[in-house]
């Protein structure tokens, strides 16, 4: 069984997301956004999670220029990126656990202001056989209205 030192250690880094499952209690699911997650050694951790999709990215958009761009294009793009930063903590769950620990991160500062002081916790299990072993991360966690969220990450080499 891992402490949470080493799994501290198998976590800093940046992470890219991979794949994206959401699924309400209904069935439906949501399109899976581009993300970097980035923990580091000193408890502290950064994501950046924005759309894919070409209908949610317009290309006319460009930071700090905004006299040819319409309020309207810049709300297509912020309704669906989310980008916050917090010092986080982890506990080790018992090895009988499907999961191997939780990861709480918090208070957020974030770009969404109703998320500003509120605490994550997602459920965590490094993920890889052999020498792929920690290089793969599997968060898993219970949305608002029952969304079942689970989510694979590749470590960034």
């Amino acid at each position: 069984m891992k402490t949470p030192e080493q799994f501290l250690a198998l976590l800093s880094g940046a992470w890219l997301l991979q794949n994206e499952s959401s699924v309400y209690p209904n069935g439906t699911t949501l399109p899976r956004p581009d993300s970097v997650l980035g923990p580091n050694p000193t408890s502290y951790m950064s994501a950046i999670l924005v759309p894919t999709l070409p209908a949610y990215r317009p290309l006319s958009l460009h930071y700090g220029r905004f006299e040819n761009t319409t309020d309207a294009e810049w709300a297509v793009l912020g309704q669906r990126n989310l980008a916050y930063a917090a010092p986080f903590s982890l506990s080790v769950l018992p090895e009988a656990d499907e999961d191997d620990g939780v990861v709480m991160h918090g208070p957020l500062m974030c770009n969404v202001p109703s998320y500003d002081g509120v605490y994550f916790e997602r459920n965590f299990t490094v993920l890889g056989t052999g020498e792929e072993y920690g290089r793969w991360l599997r968060l898993a966690l219970r949305g608002q209205e029952g969304v079942r969220v689970v989510l694979v990450w590749r470590k960034r080499e």
